[in-house]
């Protein structure tokens, strides 16, 4: 059990990261994802989508870059003429530099080794769910501090709503241990959080769900078989590659198309931190945001 969200660390669960995360992302290639026509429209690719739309300015920075699997996408594109990455797992930078222009291995997550105003953009996926309460607040004043003035910043943050103080980190049965021991999601937080943090740096924040509820990839529905049944996930399983890659092609066209329909009527439809005049079936949290802001002037920090 924790008092505080700030005591929830990696050493409160026996975990030393540079160990757990050592090659733990490291297998993903990098490649031009659009290259391939298919993923223009395929469920599972809105993520690289959505980075290429949203981030301009060509000196970028990626933080927990990983390997780099989207360094290739962005800059055929996007608009990243010099891409940085910085990540704690020396293994993967190095495979990062393959694509890359600069890439620098860091173990604190309070600063980040570079001078004020160094990019036009910053960036991170599946990064802030893996960061510590305790850091998250410092990282984001460093993420405006290397920004260029107006500068942008594009996020895919893992969101939800975890009770980490009555978890038992000591219990190996606790839900919320395994789950944290799954990929190392220490800091995942509700959406209403996660732009509260954004606040004091950014303005214009826009945060919408990642993708609508129930649109899963034919493997996160088998994911999910407590929400969706045993006999849909028993049915999904016994398609091929080629037909689940068609089921998530037509899934991933309808969820854009929705998408586009629902923001278009109203930007507020797919803000998952307001109150929404829609289906019940469609305020569902996906586990997913997308957020982007402007680094505001100086003077309005914290205002």
């Amino acid at each position: 059990m924790f008092d505080k969200l700030e005591d929830v660390t990696y050493a409160s669960f026996g975990i030393v990261p540079q160990e757990f995360y050592k090659n733990k992302f490291n297998s993903v290639p990098c490649h031009d994802y659009l290259a391939d026509p298919v993923n223009s429209f395929l469920l599972g690719a809105s993520r690289i989508r959505h980075l290429c739309r949203e981030l301009q300015g060509g000196r970028v920075l990626d933080l927990g870059c990983g390997c780099g699997p989207y360094g290739l996408t962005l800059k055929q594109h996007g608009y990243a003429d010099h891409l940085t990455g910085i990540d704690l797992d020396p293994d993967c930078a190095k495979r990062a530099g393959e694509c890359y222009d600069e890439v620098v291995t860091q173990q604190a997550l309070d600063q980040l080794p570079f001078p004020d105003g160094s990019f036009d953009a910053v960036f991170s996926s599946d990064f802030f769910g893996h960061v510590e309460f305790r850091y998250k607040d410092a990282l984001i004043a460093e993420v405006a501090r290397v920004l260029r003035p107006g500068g942008r910043t594009i996020h895919l943050i893992e969101s939800g709503n975890y009770d980490y103080l009555h978890c038992n980190q000591d219990d190996p049965d606790d839900p919320l241990r395994k789950y944290v021991y799954v990929d190392g999601h220490i800091g995942v937080e509700s959406p209403v959080a996660i732009k509260r943090r954004f606040e004091p740096y950014f303005e214009q924040i826009h945060l919408r769900n990642a993708m609508l509820f129930p649109f899963f990839t034919v493997q996160g529905f088998i994911n999910n078989t407590d929400v969706f049944g045993e006999e849909f996930s028993a049915l999904l399983r016994k398609f091929s590659p080629a037909e689940a890659q068609a089921a998530d092609i037509v899934s991933g066209f309808i969820c854009d198309y929705l998408e586009r329909e629902l923001y278009q009527e109203n930007p507020a439809n797919l803000d998952p931190t307001l109150e929404r005049n829609l289906p019940r079936v469609l305020k569902y949290e996906c586990g997913m945001v997308f957020l982007s802001g402007l680094k505001k002037a100086e003077e309005k920090f914290h205002a």
